[in-house]
């Protein structure tokens, strides 16, 4: 219950505050529309009195104005709602490496292994099958066109375009470069941070030389740390940390050579043409100046001197269709006179098991339909289902019907009495079989129209996908190891400058030069005193140089800020006298 003065002055008890406020603000409401101003005692009397009628009394006139003047649209939403919530999202770093261990290493390798099951349904199959590379219009398969073993990683089986030769040679360079050495940069990148953290991760276990320590943190995967950790094979006993060197160094292979791996996966070749022989070995033609036709190769009874080349293909389809519909409603009679459906005898031919039997000694060609008395009539229906324009004219036919067709030699026959094919192709009105031909067939390059084509080797791109794969799941067994680390685990991250001041310290605390003194120090002598040689040990980098010094408190690396490194008192001093 909500306490009032006689001015109007609400007074404040316990849980009084909500009621007080909306008391006040329908007060001034009230005030302003020249209302009464008896204030709500109760929550249910200022639901009766003001909220009640309020909703009552709403009509939609005074919500439509607010909706048709909106102003903003779904660019807006997005832009507004869902790009700021993903830009804001909090992710950590495990999430951010293990989206790049999804999209460069899983999904491609799973996608790539998928298209290429081939027939057999096995993962990357298609990827290392023998290649077969054909050219445009071949007939069959060319000669020495199927690539096997080793020689198929470098072929391009996955071509595209038809480019001159400037054309083609840009896209190659800019594949090189954009592509190759963009994709080095970003796995650069991945290795610099994995390597590092691996590197402080092994400064706990017992000091990091001087040059590895240079080498990873201020280079990266390169070919200066990979000669530097191939040394470094042959001088630490540590099992564990000879295993870590090993695989950096494969590692860093891995990415020095990322360049000419993708450049190998692709080029260029030019464009080939099928040519055909002919006659003998040295008489060919493009397989485009070949025709497909019917080849007649005679009557049943005698073979012409040279297979003619079909021009009345309309009549030897016609018959194609015509000898269909009269299998299919005309009869038939065998030698002994017994006369049946074609269809019929066809099915009862069939049912035999060595295609004759004591009852009817017959062959399936032993029933003829153009037999003499014959006089059955069929209603043409192949053709005219079919999409052949001279079929759409057809009516009735006779059973006994011959098809007469004239040839080029000026000769009639009747298409019961031509053997011919349909596998046929004609050159210079000369005939030859497919079947002839189709192991003559050669890829030879187009000399009237010289062009390039630009693609890709699947096989070699097989092969990147798996070791790219391989990478990517060490390296993310190698971080989760470092993050094990200290230093990993409290949010410091190694730099190329954080590196300079983590060496600047290592070589003070080695040769006892104050940080003036190395800059100006010989180069020559500072090495000498750096390196190992006869007698003395390598500078090395260990884990009290990232102590923070006493009463500084401590230093959260996560917000960016450089590690306060402990400057410890130097055993002797070195006074160079140098002539300025």
């Amino acid at each position: 219950m909500v306490r009032g003065s006689g001015d109007g002055f609400l007074g404040d008890k316990k849980e009084d505050g909500i009621v007080v406020r909306i008391a006040r603000t329908w007060t001034r409401t009230a005030t302003k529309h020249g209302a009464s101003k008896k204030i709500a005692r109760t929550t249910s009397d200022y639901f009766q009195q003001r909220t009640w009628p309020a909703i009552r009394n709403t009509t939609l006139t005074h919500v439509t104005p607010v909706i048709t003047s909106s102003s903003r649209t779904t660019w807006d939403f997005v832009q507004d709602r869902m790009w700021a919530r993903i830009r804001d999202y909090p992710l950590k770093a495990t999430q951010i490496w293990a989206s790049l261990l999804l999209g460069l290493g899983i999904v491609p390798f799973v996608i790539y292994g998928a298209l290429n099951r081939g027939w057999h349904e096995t993962f990357y199959y298609g990827a290392f099958a023998a290649k077969t590379l054909g050219c445009g219009d071949a007939l069959g398969v060319p000669q020495n066109s199927t690539v096997e073993g080793i020689e198929a990683l470098f072929v391009l089986d996955w071509t595209f375009g038809q480019f001159t030769f400037a054309r083609v040679k840009t896209i190659d360079v800019a594949w090189d470069i954009l592509v190759g050495r963009g994709v080095q940069m970003i796995f650069w990148a991945i290795s610099y941070r994995v390597f590092s953290d691996a590197l402080l991760r092994l400064i706990e276990r017992h000091p990091a030389s001087f040059q590895t320590f240079k080498s990873i943190s201020l280079e990266g995967p390169g070919l200066g740390s990979s000669w530097i950790l191939l040394k470094q094979l042959f001088r630490n006993r540590s099992r564990r940390t000879w295993f870590l060197f090993f695989y950096l160094l494969l590692a860093s292979l891995y990415v020095l050579s990322i360049p000419p791996l993708l450049g190998a996966m692709t080029g260029y070749d030019g464009t080939t043409i099928a040519w055909v022989s002919i006659g003998d070995a040295d008489n060919i033609i493009p397989s485009s100046q070949l025709h497909p036709s019917y080849a007649i190769y005679g009557t049943w009874n005698q073979s012409f001197d040279q297979p003619l080349c079909d021009t009345t293909t309309g009549e030897l389809r016609d018959w194609y269709y015509h000898q269909m519909d009269t299998e299919k409603y005309c009869g038939c009679r065998l030698p002994n006179g017994t006369v049946l459906p074609f269809q019929e005898w066809q099915y009862k031919y069939n049912s035999m098991s060595d295609g004759s039997s004591a009852t009817d000694p017959y062959k399936i060609d032993d029933c003829n339909i153009r037999y003499e008395g014959q006089s059955g009539v069929y209603q043409s229906t192949w053709g005219q289902d079919s999409l052949y324009e001279r079929a759409k004219d057809w009516g009735a036919f006779n059973c006994n019907d011959s098809f007469p067709v004239t040839l080029l030699n000026g000769n009639t026959y009747s298409m019961y009495d031509l053997n011919f094919s349909t596998t046929g192709y004609c050159f210079q009105n000369k005939s030859y079989d497919y079947w002839n031909l189709v192991d003559s067939t050669r890829c030879l390059p187009d000399t009237a129209h010289p062009s390039y084509q630009w693609g890709f080797s699947s096989a070699m791109m097989g092969v990147l996908f798996i070791i790219n794969l391989v990478w990517c799941l060490t390296m993310w067994i190698v971080w989760q190891d470092a993050l094990r680390a200290k230093l990993v685990r409290s949010g410091y991250r190694m730099s190329p400058l954080r590196a300079a001041f983590v060496l600047t310290e290592a070589a003070r605390q080695r040769t006892g030069v104050s940080v003036e003194g190395l800059v100006l120090r010989e180069t020559k002598m500072l090495k000498r005193e750096l390196r190992r040689h006869k007698g003395r040990k390598e500078a090395v980098v260990h884990k009290d140089i990232f102590d923070e010094g006493s009463g500084e408190g401590s230093t959260d690396f996560g917000k960016g800020n450089i590690v306060k490194i402990r400057r410890r008192p130097v055993a002797r001093e070195y006074i160079d006298e140098l002539d300025v």
